[in-house]
């Protein structure tokens, strides 16, 4: 495990969870990425309901001959494309001539750049202030109960939110959902509180009441001990009592574990 003075640590831990918490892991990440798509439709039908208020702002006359331009574009190209495939079935050839190609070549460009025309005058009108603030607090309320329900700790919860949040900055239209996939390196976090909670000696001692690092002494063949093996137990959740649920994993430890900041993950 690397330990450098920045805002998130992240380690690899390449033994796996330990036995009696590998289906409470493997839950905790389903769940995770049950939240995601949650998120992700809460964005989703933000921006839609969004589009449909702005469309709401433009006069109908303003964009007629956008709309027009845009159907003209689409059926043009739809028609190019059923041509070049009925030529290659009585050629017998997998790719169209290079007439045929150049053609849908030039229709698919004049089509977006018709639709870019359109969504130009769309974005050009303002929908008034006092409709996106009550619209945006209506997605923030959902964003807040979908948290509450998602089963998941809040410091694994804030790295799906991160992920999201990074998603939705770079995506234009609607953002897509996340396929599940096993193979996929998964992770947990664990948001560690400044002040008395946050001290090193917590931690490294089975203090702390998000994590824990405690040494776990092995001996060697020849007969000697070391301590370079821990037992790293990361909070993922509560009981009814409100104590601790504890994942453990086993590490192994190559530099001293000085200085923490606020998340561990």
């Amino acid at each position: 495990m690397s330990i450098m003075a920045l805002r998130a640590y992240k380690c690899g831990l390449p033994f796996g969870p330990n036995k009696n918490n590998a289906l409470l892991i493997r839950d905790i990440h389903r769940k995770q990425h049950e939240y995601y798509n949650n998120l992700v439709s809460i964005e989703r039908a933000r921006r839609q309901y969004f589009s449909s208020l702005r469309d709401q702002q433009i006069p109908a006359s303003s964009v007629d001959q956008l709309v027009e331009d845009v159907r003209l574009s689409e059926e043009k190209l739809k028609a190019l494309e059923e041509k070049a495939a009925e030529e290659r079935v009585l050629t017998r050839k997998r790719t169209n001539d290079t007439a045929s190609s150049k053609s849908i070549k030039d229709a698919r460009r004049k089509l977006k750049k018709a639709k870019d025309a359109l969504r130009a005058a769309k974005k050009a009108v303002a929908v008034p202030k006092s409709q996106q603030e009550e619209l945006n607090a209506r997605a923030n309320a959902l964003v807040k109960s979908a948290r509450e329900h998602c089963g998941v700790f809040w410091g694994s919860y804030l790295l799906v939110e991160n992920a999201c949040d990074a998603a939705f900055k770079t995506t234009k239209g609607l953002p897509s959902y996340a396929r599940w996939r096993d193979k996929k390196k998964h992770t947990i976090g664990v948001q560690i509180q400044k002040g008395k909670n946050g001290a090193i000696a917590d931690i490294m001692t089975g203090k702390n009441s998000f994590i824990k690092m405690v040494k776990v002494p092995r001996t060697l063949k020849s007969g000697k001990t070391t301590d370079d093996e821990y037992e790293l137990s990361l909070r993922i959740g509560s009981t009814d009592a409100r104590k601790p649920v504890w994942a453990s994993f086993k590490m192994k430890g190559h530099r001293l574990l000085t200085r923490l900041r606020r998340r561990s993950r």
